[in-house]
């Protein structure tokens, strides 16, 4: 039985990391498939909110910040439409990636506040321009080789965009977009997301975590789809 009512699906990342960047191809294509028929919130989580800790404590018996660089050229090698500048990780390793979730907050509020123009097309793959303003952060760490918790490269990616740099720093000095943030990390919390990325449909009852296929996700998807929970038969 098929429903006009979309599904809501949402997703948590954090922008440093690898398997996010992978992901975002499939997240691509879900757009490009289903876009008249979900909706696509994006959260952040601060998985590597404090980025030498998370080395330190994770990776001090993998070799450390050089041993998370390999694991990151080994990760991306197996794709092969992902590029990696040869700083990424190496000489370039953000404090933090919460700087950059603030700010992608910011332009979300201004998105769902019209206050910005976003206008998602089929050649963008549905993006919203604050989906596009936190790809192009992304690109700019992983394929650019730039430290994406610095201010001065954050605002290069909103000026490239056109997205107003005032209507940004009004939001991040009000508060306003860490509030935003925060409540992406209490919902996280509250619905168990064990890390980045992961995707969350039914309420909450079905979450793929991590380097999930498409044909995996497009499997869950079709099966909200043609199944909705409201309409399926209750075991209670």
């Amino acid at each position: 039985m098929n429903h006009s009512k979309k599904i809501k699906l949402k997703y948590f990342s954090d922008l440093l990391c690898v398997w996010a960047y992978v992901n975002q191809a499939r997240m691509n294509e879900l757009k490009l498939e289903f876009n008249d028929r979900i909706m696509l919130k994006n959260r952040y989580l601060p998985i590597f909110g404090a980025v030498k800790n998370k080395l330190v404590s994770g990776w001090a018996q993998r070799g450390g910040t050089e041993g998370y660089a390999k694991h990151v050229i080994d990760v991306v090698d197996k794709f092969e439409y992902l590029n990696l500048h040869e700083n990424t990780w190496r000489k370039v390793v953000p404090e933090s990636s919460s700087p950059c979730h603030e700010v992608i907050k910011a332009v979300q509020i201004l998105e769902t506040e019209n206050l910005i123009e976003s206008q998602p097309t089929k050649d963008n793959c549905y993006k919203s321009i604050s989906e596009e303003f936190a790809w192009q952060l992304r690109l700019d760490f992983f394929k650019n080789g730039k430290d994406i918790s610095q201010k001065e490269i954050q605002m290069q990616a909103l000026e490239k965009l056109k997205i107003p740099r005032a209507g940004v720093e009004k939001l991040h000095d009000s508060g306003r977009a860490m509030a935003a943030l925060t409540e992406d990390y209490l919902l996280s919390k509250e619905m168990m997301i064990k890390g980045s990325p992961s995707l969350i449909m039914n309420e909450g009852r079905q979450i793929l975590y991590g380097n999930v296929g498409y044909r995996l996700i497009r499997a869950n998807i079709e099966e909200l789809l043609n199944n909705p929970p409201e309409f399926a038969a209750s075991w209670c």
